[in-house]
């Protein structure tokens, strides 16, 4: 057994690295007709050169980290992102438009108690509920400004950067550790999405801290992992309200419990524990996930759709490539006045969508999805554009993709890492999820900013290339 589950690994970390380098390719040598992108490529060898070189350096010396001492290191390092953030997000005074007005004003909404505006739009689409909830609630408590939600942003970008943190202590060295957060503080793009009112942050947030359960439970007695496994249930259910994407964690953990895991000789009695961490994961948040419902139900005075229909609809659109249709949203508009019903649109929608799925074809229409995931890292900029000088949009959305591509290429090395060390810990469930996400954002509708939660994944896999175990 233990032999087939090497193989396995070594095929899944051989599909990540595959994937992760062909959506490289299609984002810059396949898109001659923008050379920005290879220019930005070429420039990321630099960074990605120096990294590895002083990585390899070894040296008497301590290093700055282990000289400042656990605790000191991780306080620095969260006053340098939390800092960075804010003073790169509060000047450029972006006011929310489109997605981000709709989360703007659903969560002014909710902090004064009142009504939502638009509840017919958020029953079609009621994950926007969950962020809006989120953020109402610190409006409430801290004032209604976009101040307050831009520095909620800060301290949410700066929580991921401490969970990284000690996720890497548990998995690696703090020398790693401290990498990654220092490459997580200076990520561009981050720092534009601050400025702005999305959900990406809050429920990428959520789906690290998700990861930290699991890496404390693989040391945990099995009492201890029912009851982590208990407090993952909740995460999953709110990173679920913010965006339905909680089953992908969920079958990362269960493909790496039963197939990848390393059997523990040393404690048989352990062995039941990811059985006891799976099953009080789902005993919590399946009946948390039908309350959510009746919930939103009485909030909005309807049924909250029950499948992503439209989604799925837009997302085999070939003439898209599967982003945002205007003539797809309005059938979906139509389908709900015709119904009366949310859930009903979105359920006819996805009959709508068969003779789509049917007729596409995946060589062609998956590709061009996968460079719209993945090829670059520019959608920061494009979001903030509007507060940005067309100067200010170019240095932004280069430095973005530099960045981008540096930390792609470093987290091949560390797949490559992962592989030659035999690695078979919870570490196995970054490149289970970024598979997993991305393979199910070929099936739906797909945009560049879908991609805010592989970053923290990216960077954690960027640190490890020479990360003590």
């Amino acid at each position: 057994m233990e032999k087939i589950s090497r193989v396995l690994t070594g095929l899944m970390l051989l599909l990540c690295g595959m994937l992760l380098l062909y959506a490289l390719l299609l984002g810059t040598l396949f898109q001659m007709e923008h050379r920005s992108y290879l220019a930005a490529l070429v420039m990321a060898l630099f960074p990605v050169s120096l990294w590895l070189l002083l990585s390899r350096k070894r040296s008497n010396t301590p290093s700055l980290w282990q000289k400042l001492g656990l605790v000191p290191s991780a306080a620095l390092l969260c006053l340098l992102c939390l800092g960075v953030q804010l003073a790169g997000a509060l000047p450029i005074h972006l006011q929310p438009e489109v997605d981000a007005g709709t989360y703007w004003a659903s969560a002014l909404a909710l902090s004064r108690g009142e009504a939502v505006p638009n509840p017919v739009f958020l029953a079609l689409f009621p994950h926007i509920v969950g962020y809006a909830r989120f953020l109402g609630l610190v409006l409430r408590v801290f004032g209604r400004s976009l101040t307050v939600a831009v520095c909620c942003n800060a301290l949410v970008g700066t929580l991921s950067g401490l969970l990284l943190y000690l996720l890497l202590l548990r998995w690696r060295d703090p020398d790693t550790a401290a990498r990654a957060f220092l490459l997580w503080a200076l990520c561009p793009s981050k720092l534009l999405y601050c400025a702005g009112i999305y959900a990406d942050g809050y429920y990428t947030c959520l789906l690290l801290l998700f990861f930290l359960l699991v890496s404390l439970a693989e040391r945990a007695r099995p009492l201890s992992a029912a009851l982590l496994g208990l407090l993952g249930g909740l995460v999953l259910l709110l990173v679920n309200t913010a965006r339905p994407i909680a089953a992908v964690p969920i079958l990362a953990l269960g493909i790496w419990a039963l197939l990848l895991r390393r059997p523990d000789r040393a404690a048989p009695a352990a062995r039941g524990r990811w059985l006891l961490f799976l099953a009080a994961l789902l005993v919590l948040y399946l009946p948390l996930q039908s309350f959510w419902n009746r919930d939103l139900e009485g909030l909005l005075g309807e049924k909250p759709a029950g499948v992503p229909g439209y989604s799925i609809y837009v997302g085999f659109n070939s003439e898209s490539d599967g982003s945002y249709s205007e003539e797809d949203m309005q059938r979906l508009l139509t389908l709900r006045d015709e119904t009366g019903s949310a859930d009903a649109a979105q359920r006819q929608i996805l009959q709508e969508a068969l003779p789509r799925i049917r007729s596409v074809d995946p060589l062609r229409l998956f590709p061009r999805k996968l460079a719209t995931f993945l090829g670059n890292d520019e959608g920061g900029a494009f979001y903030a554009s509007p507060a940005l000088s067309p100067q200010a949009y170019r240095v932004a959305a280069v430095a973005s993709n530099v960045f981008f591509y540096a930390v792609v290429l470093l987290a091949l090395c560390g797949l490559l890492r992962l592989w030659k060390d035999r690695c078979q810990s919870a570490l196995l469930l970054l490149p289970l999820s970024l598979i997993g996400i991305t393979l199910a954002q070929m099936l739906v509708e797909v945009a560049g900013r879908y991609h805010y939660s592989l970053i923290p994944i990216l960077v954690l896999l960027a640190a490890i290339p020479f990360g003590k175990r």
